[in-house]
């Protein structure tokens, strides 16, 4: 699992380290049966832009899954405000991500903002 992570980070061009948390992650004394799809190692060497725009998004999806299970949480702050005028009470809430975690490889491989910038 170790190795097809590393492929799937450098397979997409993300430079940073990848924290591997596969205990965290892969415990088979917990479940009977396994059921995911996972990328092989032999998509390294695939050329990405020869497969069909379906299934580069399909592969994209997966390897982002992937790298985000073994990644770090994502971590936040909770803000929460209550307000009382005229008689009724205004509830409002919000977040503020503090370390963007897993969430940073996953916007990487998608395609979506890049945290921190």
């Amino acid at each position: 699992m170790n190795r097809l992570a590393c492929l799937m980070k450098d397979k997409w061009g993300y430079t940073k380290l990848v924290p591997l948390n596969t205990k965290r992650v892969l415990n088979s004394s917990k479940v009977s049966d396994h059921h995911a799809i996972l990328p092989t190692e032999n998509v390294y060497d695939a050329v990405f832009g020869d497969l069909p725009e379906g299934e580069q998004k399909i592969l994209s999806l997966l390897a982002a899954r992937l790298l985000a299970a073994l990644g770090n949480p994502c971590r936040f702050t909770g803000y929460h405000l209550e307000l009382t005028a005229a008689g009724q009470i205004f509830k409002a809430s919000a977040k503020r991500i503090t370390d963007p975690g897993w969430k940073e490889m996953e916007s990487w491989i998608l395609g979506k903002k890049e945290w921190g910038s």
